[in-house]
């Protein structure tokens, strides 16, 4: 769908995640969506939510400023450690129904 890359943000003198949404995604409908979505995630607040900063458009990309958070996404940490214990796994997936439940709270539905 796009890319992902880590980038310093001078301004605030910080480490972001941009996410750049590819042009050959989008129409008119895609871009509202996009802009709805970006504006509601800014405004979550809660610990397992990574942070919306900014989003926009440059050289015809859209793209998402978020907090950078150190360390690998659940798809790799769960490949290079190998099958989670029924403890941890249940912790990881707690963790994931709460920023979930805030969410749906806040009138946002995931997607994914």
């Amino acid at each position: 769908m796009g890319r992902v890359y880590k980038a310093w943000d001078s301004k605030l003198e910080r480490l972001v995640v941009l996410k750049f949404l590819s042009p050959k995604l989008y129409t008119s409908e895609f871009f509202q969506r996009f802009q709805r979505e970006a504006k509601l995630a800014a405004k979550l607040y809660h610990p397992w939510i990574v942070p919306v900063f900014e989003f926009g458009q440059w050289k015809g990309w859209l793209y998402l400023a978020q907090a950078f958070v150190k360390g690998v996404d659940l798809e790799r940490y769960v490949k290079k450690r190998g099958k989670l214990d029924e403890r941890e796994a249940l912790e990881i997936f707690d963790k994931i129904c709460q920023a979930v439940e805030f969410a749906h709270k806040q009138g946002i539905v995931h997607r994914d």
